[in-house]
């Protein structure tokens, strides 16, 4: 058995629903332990909890029993509602079930009376009314075309305050709650403010202004306003208002408007600007003049100087802006503001330029020092001829002197131009011009040179930005003189041709005659008759030799075999027949009439690659189908009519090809360190492979390998046979020759070209391509035969 002390209490269902309220009825049923000292309703639009919504309190209750009251107020018509019946202990207050209806409406509230009956905007108004709602913010008092607020006093006393946005002076009061409506017979009278008088009526943006007059409201209901847009208070009072004037007119004539109903309206005029000081009355400009000056605005301020608007004004603080002056004229010349179509009083600012006397056009020779003449010189810091810097050697009031240096554009005057410290153009109109004489050469010599780090001497006058090309090889050469009259040209790995041409380049023209010069170069390299391709792209080319003639296969369509012959220095097309019309990777080599040509990683998925062999009798490619496994690249060598094959994957592989086209398994290749790139040859039947950092050597009667060298990286391009002897190109170390008795690598005059296309090796002497497309987008190629008998 549960005992309780406190009452229960539940909500009947509400009758009598009609557009005047509605009854709300609840029933006691246990009183517990305590006296009931209040019972009656809570009600709203959600779930309701006292005393947070509308509430009625009946008073005490005796004994069990039902309980009612008739709503008539603070009901809407057509909205639903939540009441709950209420008991209260001293100790406890218990609630009733929720029970929902649909209000069809309730009394409206009533003024019965309100005080005072006129007031200013912000003044607090007290009305005696009926029907008031318990909610903070349930009862609106209405202010003709706006509402405000009611504050609650007690059961029949609100107050509210009149608000701004009231559009007449004898104001309609009424009130409303909950939706329902009603007004008082009384209008209320709006006080409205008088004007006596303003300090000013005319000054600048942020000038303080003050209103005199009566009936101004509070600071907050106040409304004084620039061209429709409000300014804030500094102070007021009944009878005061002090503003300042907004920083965001943009206009000279405002209208001042006080009060709510946009009158009355005072003028106010904003002041012309003013200059007040200036930091200098005269200055050797171009410079920097300070102004202090009143009136003007950041945006709406501009700054004339001899009539015309300065672009280069900074702005110190809003009384202070410093001008830059470029003009190059010498005379007294006005500085003036204008603001928004408000002219100022014009700052005189004396100007003192420089002068010069001289008209015309000087010429020179390089390094030679210059002497202007005219007055206020000493003036000048920095001397240009056009954009480029000058040296000045010195300077007076009536002269300036000065050296030439680099200059390159010949054929052209370059404009004097005197500068100051700030780096601003003093001079004007600038009418002195400077060409510099054109080079000339007077001899050459040594006309006979050896071509490996050997040197010829240019004398001459004026040989600046010299740049110096023989056969069309840029060359290494210095100004060995600082009075431009000497250059030196060191000679190196350039190939010879039977008409050795000497160019100089000065400026953006080839300007030396050299061509009475008998030039003699002594080199190991000479240009041969390139190939009849217009193909550049190196990687696609194989070189081989067979019968003292030459011959490379181009890797892509139309797969032509070209023929060198050296004899006649000539070339043609020897075959076009390729069997494999796949553009791949081949290592072609040779041995007396015939050469293979070995595919690289030409069928992944199969792991597998072809051999073709070219039948020079016959002049035709026949595929040896000799399948072997897949390597990424493949190093070739004959030893004795038997083909070594080195295969590189993932591990080195052996093998050799028979001449009954088997495949036998020689063992692993132990190269060492990074293989990016290696190549074979053979010599006194012995197998080689040089790769990036070793030379390997290979014994065919005991299958083993040694290694015979080591070396700094030298990524090897490829290596030539030529008769007994090998050559070895790099990427970075050059031509270098490898001597099998002494175990040497003996490094040579450098190749023209640091990526050849292909090599192949004809009586002692080896043959090499190069092409690239030059600065014009066209295609040059070349081809060299090196003679190692020539090696200096």
């Amino acid at each position: 058995m549960i005992s309780r002390d406190f009452p229960r209490v539940t909500t009947l269902e509400v009758i009598d629903i009609d557009s005047t309220g509605a009854v709300f009825t609840g029933e006691l049923f246990s009183f517990g332990q305590e006296r009931v000292i209040d019972c009656g309703f809570v009600w709203g639009e959600t779930s309701t909890s006292f005393p947070s919504t509308e509430y009625v309190s009946l008073g005490s209750l005796e004994k069990k029993e039902k309980f009612n009251f008739r709503i008539d107020h603070s009901l809407a018509t057509k909205k639903k509602y939540t009441v709950k019946a209420y008991v209260k202990t001293i100790k406890y207050t218990v609630y009733g079930k929720e029970v929902e209806f649909m209000s069809l409406g309730s009394l409206a509230p009533k003024i019965i009376d309100y005080w005072p009956d006129s007031a200013k905007l912000g003044e607090t108004i007290y009305f005696k009314c009926k029907n008031l709602s318990k909610l903070a913010y349930g009862n609106y008092i209405i202010f003709g075309n706006t509402t405000n607020s009611g504050q609650i006093i007690n059961d029949s006393i609100v107050s509210s305050t009149v608000p701004p946005g009231i559009d007449t002076s004898v104001v309609k009061i009424g009130i409303t709650v909950s939706g329902n409506s009603s007004y008082h017979p009384k209008r209320l009278k709006l006080i409205l403010p008088k004007i006596y008088g303003i300090s000013k009526n005319t000054g600048y943006w942020g000038d303080t202004v003050i209103i005199k007059g009566k009936g101004f409201a509070s600071k907050n209901y106040n409304i004084v306003k620039f061209n429709n847009t409000q300014v804030p208070l500094i102070n007021w009072s009944d009878s005061v208002l002090i503003f300042k004037v907004p920083a965001n007119l943009d206009k000279v004539e405002s209208d001042i408007i006080v009060g709510p109903f946009n009158e009355p309206t005072i003028k106010f005029h904003i002041s012309k600007p003013e200059i007040i000081s200036s930091n200098i009355d005269s200055t050797s400009t171009p410079g920097s003049v300070t102004l202090r000056i009143k009136g003007a605005k950041n945006e709406f301020t501009k700054v004339y100087f001899k009539d015309e608007i300065l672009t280069n004004v900074k702005w110190i603080d809003s009384n202070t802006i410093e001008v830059k002056l470029t003009n190059k004229e010498s005379g007294t010349f006005a500085l003036k503001l204008d603001v928004l179509g408000q002219f100022s009083n014009e700052k005189k600012i004396k100007i003192i330029n420089p002068k010069l006397d001289l008209k015309g056009t000087i010429n020179f020779d390089f390094a030679e020092t210059i002497t202007l003449y005219g007055s206020n010189l000493d003036k000048v810091t920095n001397v240009y001829a056009d954009d480029i810097s000058i040296s000045l050697v010195s300077k007076s009031f009536n002269s300036i002197k000065f050296k030439l240096y680099n200059f390159y554009r010949y054929g052209r005057s370059y404009n004097i131009i005197l500068m100051n410290s700030s780096n601003y153009e003093m001079v004007y109109p600038t009418s002195v011009f400077i060409k510099p004489n054109d080079p000339v050469i007077y001899s050459i010599s040594p006309t006979q040179v050896k071509g490996s780090s050997d040197t010829i001497y240019v004398k001459g006058t004026n040989l600046t930005w010299a740049s110096v090309k023989i056969n069309g090889y840029n060359t290494n050469s210095i100004l060995d003189d600082s009075n431009y009259k000497l250059i030196k040209i060191i000679v190196s790995n350039i190939p010879t041709s039977s008409n050795n041409t000497l160019d100089i380049k000065i400026g953006n023209s080839y300007i030396v005659n050299t061509s009475g010069i008998d030039l003699k170069i002594k080199s190991p390299w000479k240009i041969k008759t390139p190939p009849p391709i217009s193909d550049y792209f190196t990687s696609t080319y194989s070189g081989f030799s067979i019968n003292n003639k030459g011959y490379f296969l181009l890797n892509k369509p139309p797969f032509y075999l070209y023929e060198y012959d050296p004899l006649n220095d000539s070339w043609i097309i020897k075959n076009d027949k390729f069997i494999n019309q796949t553009p791949g990777n081949y290592t072609i080599i040779s041995n007396n009439s015939n050469a293979y040509a070995i595919s690289s990683s030409s069928n992944y998925d199969t792991k597998s690659a072809n051999i073709y062999k070219y039948d020079y009798a016959n002049n035709i490619w026949i595929d040896e189908k000799v399948i072997y496994n897949y390597y990424s690249k493949f190093v070739p060598f004959f030893i004795s009519k038997k083909l070594y094959i080195a295969g590189l994957g993932f591990s080195g592989y052996g093998g050799t090809k028979t001449d009954t086209k088997e495949l036998v398994n020689k063992g692993e290749v132990p190269l060492y360190n990074d293989i990016t790139q290696f190549f074979g040859f053979s010599l006194n039947n012995l197998g080689y492979i040089v790769s990036n950092y070793n030379l390997m050597e290979y014994n065919p009667v005991s299958n083993s390998w040694l290694k015979k060298n080591e070396f700094p990286p030298l990524y090897p391009l490829t290596a030539v046979k030529s008769e007994d002897k090998v050559f070895i190109q790099s990427y970075y170390k050059g031509f270098y020759q490898y001597n099998p008795i002494t175990n040497e690598l003996k490094h040579c005059s450098g190749a023209p070209t640091d990526s050849p296309g292909f090599h192949f090796g004809i009586n002692n002497k080896i043959y090499v391509w190069d092409s690239e497309i030059i600065d014009d987008g066209t295609i040059r190629k070349r081809f060299y035969e090196y003679d190692p008998t020539l090696e200096p």
